[in-house]
This record gives C-alpha cells, sequence and structure tokens, in this order.
C-alpha cells in the first residue's frame, strides 16, 4: 500500500492539472480582449494541449514507474480531440491541420502496442496448458507491463471475449489430477442464460427509449448493453472450460472466469461437510462457490489464501464453500488425497 501511495498522488497531481487546463480554456472567452487574441490562443492552447500536458503525463505518471514516453501519445491526441471540439480552434488553420503532426506518433504507438502483444501472447502459449487461458494472459501482462494494472484489465477482457468466441480451448487436465464440472446442479447456466436472453430483449426496449431523446446517445448504450451480453456469454462457456481440478498437491478452485485460487492440501485444516445450511455466504473472508446453494463442503484454511478476481482485483478468504457436480466422488478423492499428503508430512 505503501508503495502504491505516490503513484495515487502522483495520478492526482496530473489530474488536477489536466482539469486545470481544461478549466482555463473553457473560460479564456469570458476573461477579456477575446476576439484580438484569439488565433494567439488557438495556438497556446494547441500546444499545451499536445505538447505540455504529454510531457506533464510522462513526468508525473510513467516516468516514476519506468515507462516509455511513446505511452503518453494517447494524451496528445485526446488533447487534440479536446482543442477540435473548444471554441478557441474552431476557427484556426493551425489546429485543423495539427493532426498530421499526431499520424506518424499514432502509428508509432501502435507498431509498439502490437510487439508488446505479440510478446505477451508468445510468452501467454508458452505457459502450460493446464492453467486457464485468463490466468496465462494475466501472468504474461504482469511481465510484459509489470506497473500497469490496465494492461491486466484488458488481458481478463481478451480472455472472456475468447471465451465468448468459442476460441479459448478447455484447460488440460493432466493424467494423475481429476476434473470436476460444477454448473448442472447450482443451475449457474441456466441463471446466468435467462440473465443473457433478458439482457438482449433490453438492449432493444432501452435503444428505442433513449432514441427519442438522443441517437448518439442510444446507440453507444446499446453498445455497452450487447458487451455485457457478449460477456455474459464468456461467462457461461468459462464454466464448462475451467472445472474444478483435484491434483496430486492440492486442488484448484474455479468459478468460470469470476474466481480462481490453487489450495494445496497442507493448507487445508479441516474439510466440514455438517451443518452448512447456515454458511454465512456474506463472511468477509468465506468464499462461496456454491453460488445460491448450501455447499457440499467447507474448507477451512490454515491460513489466508488470495483468491484472483475479475481484471486485477483479488481478495484474500480462510474459507472456501465448494459445490460440484459429483459429490460423492469428490469428498471421496479429496479425503484421500489429503490424508496421503498429512501421512506423508
Amino acid at each position: 500500500m505503501t508503495s502504491r501511495r505516490p503513484q495515487v498522488l502522483n495520478l492526482a497531481a496530473f489530474a488536477l492539472l489536466a482539469a486545470a487546463f481544461i478549466s482555463i480554456t473553457l473560460a479564456w472567452p469570458y476573461l477579456g480582449s477575446w476576439s484580438a487574441s484569439r488565433p494567439t490562443a488557438a495556438v497556446g492552447i494547441l500546444l499545451a494541449f499536445t505538447i505540455e500536458l504529454p510531457f506533464f503525463f510522462w513526468l508525473l505518471v510513467l516516468r516514476p514507474r519506468v515507462t516509455s514516453p511513446v505511452y503518453a501519445i494517447p494524451v496528445a491526441v485526446l488533447g487534440y480531440a479536446f482543442c477540435r471540439l473548444c471554441e478557441p480552434g474552431k476557427d484556426s488553420e493551425l489546429v485543423s491541420l495539427a493532426w498530421m503532426a499526431l499520424v506518424p506518433l499514432e502509428v508509432l504507438l501502435f507498431a509498439v502496442l502490437a510487439q508488446r502483444a505479440a510478446q505477451l501472447l508468445r510468452f501467454a502459449q508458452a505457459l502450460p496448458r493446464s492453467v486457464d487461458l485468463v490466468e496465462r494472459l494475466l501472468l504474461a501482462a504482469e511481465r510484459e507491463f509489470p506497473s500497469s494494472r490496465l494492461a491486466g484489465a484488458l488481458a481478463y477482457e481478451i480472455g472472456v471475449l475468447a471465451y465468448a468466441s468459442g476460441l479459448a480451448p478447455r484447460v488440460v487436465v493432466r493424467p494423475e489430477d481429476t476434473a470436476f464440472s460444477y454448473h448442472r446442479r447450482s443451475g449457474l447456466r441456466v441463471i446466468y442464460g435467462i440473465a443473457m436472453v433478458i439482457g438482449a430483449m433490453e438492449i432493444v426496449g432501452v435503444h428505442l427509449w433513449i432514441a427519442a431523446y438522443s441517437h448518439i446517445g442510444a446507440w453507444v448504450l446499446s453498445a455497452f448493453e450487447f458487451y455485457g451480453v457478449v460477456w455474459v456469454v464468456g461467462l457461461i462457456r468459462s464454466v464448462d472450460n475451467l472445472p474444478v481440478v483435484l491434483g496430486r498437491d492440492g486442488l484448484h478452485v474455479r468459478l468460470g472466469v469470476i474466481y480462481s485460487v490453487f489450495v494445496a492440501y497442507d493448507d487445508i485444516e479441516a474439510i466440514e461437510r455438517r451443518n452448512l445450511h447456515g454458511r454465512a455466504a456474506s463472511r468477509e473472508k468465506y468464499l462461496n462457490c456454491a453460488f445460491m446453494n448450501a455447499p457440499d463442503c467447507v474448507l477451512k484454511l490454515r491460513r489466508p489464501l488470495r483468491v484472483r478476481l475479475p481484471y486485477t482485483l483479488s481478495r484474500t478468504v480462510d474459507e472456501i464453500g465448494l459445490m460440484v457436480d459429483e459429490p460423492q466422488r469428490f469428498l471421496s478423492i479429496l479425503d484421500t488425497e489429503s490424508s496421503a499428503v498429512r501421512s506423508a508430512g
């Protein structure tokens, strides 16, 4: 937390600086002597938003993270877009032609991003297929962009879209491991499928309602809602491809692309099987992998473990409630494997 504090402060300082630039630009026409200095003001504002503001973004945000100045180019592009939209730049020929200077920079940025993306995919493909696609992409993003949470979030989105499109492979289960599905008894796919259908129907109604006020707003909102439906499709398909796996060293607990955590048998203090209906699923350090049902068992852990959540989020848990489609077989193998590890230890 302490190491992240300077980054947060620098980001807040840049946000305040950008807000000051925007406020001064919008207030300039009301400061007097505007018509006489309009061409000069347009050039000054253009330089401020396409050179000064990207420089401060690099100085305050990128430089402390040892990140290339190339990643400040989007700030310059957004600054130029603001200059075109705001009043000072509407009648300035220089502002209207400045995009020509930004094109080579944008090409450079896309080339760098393409190269980094290719490296990310190569690293992800080299990881064992027993690790799910989202986790491989997140590990690759952490290696290529170690200080960027945005890169991790984009890698997660790519993984979800891969599951939605059917391109993501099923996690490979080694011969000595045993995989268990969990969607049939929990009704997970049915519930999310109903939510997907309702969301798809809602798109039409909301689009027609918003279109009465703004056609652009209606299409933007419809695009977001459509993406939400695609996201749910990715979640549903990931449930089939990401089972709970019992191995020799421990079990990998998953709930689609929502949860993922590896629990070593040594970390299991006890396996509770009785009186689970009253289990408080809202407890802060309890991970509910039984959806809306009573779990088949609850793993009480010796030490808190960190669970991977969507995007780059995580949380620590000390209890995990599990529900699978073959509970008796699952508990039998779990008892056998965990007892063998404890006996060997």
